[in-house]
């Protein structure tokens, strides 16, 4: 979030809090719109850009690496649940 944070001070001269308020308001229309799955990705990565050891981010990528493995299990060993 940090890089995102500066390339739009940068590019786009926005002040540091304006920045901010900018990506919290991207992330927060992405929660809001996108299918359930993904909006749950989104919110647990909007999250863990505050975890400063990346300890959640390490969690939410194992979930999320599980999900994806029990979708792709469902339609192609659908008898394997």
């Amino acid at each position: 979030m940090d890089e995102l944070r500066k390339n739009l001070i940068e590019r786009l001269g926005l002040a540091d809090d304006r920045a901010e308020a900018a990506i919290h308001e991207v992330l927060a229309y992405l929660i809001e719109h996108l299918p359930g799955p993904a909006s749950e990705i989104v919110a647990d990565f909007a999250a863990s850009s505050e975890d400063p050891d990346g300890e959640r981010t390490k969690t939410v990528t194992t979930a999320a690496m599980a999900d994806t493995t029990a979708a792709v299990n469902a339609v192609v060993l659908p008898g394997a649940r």
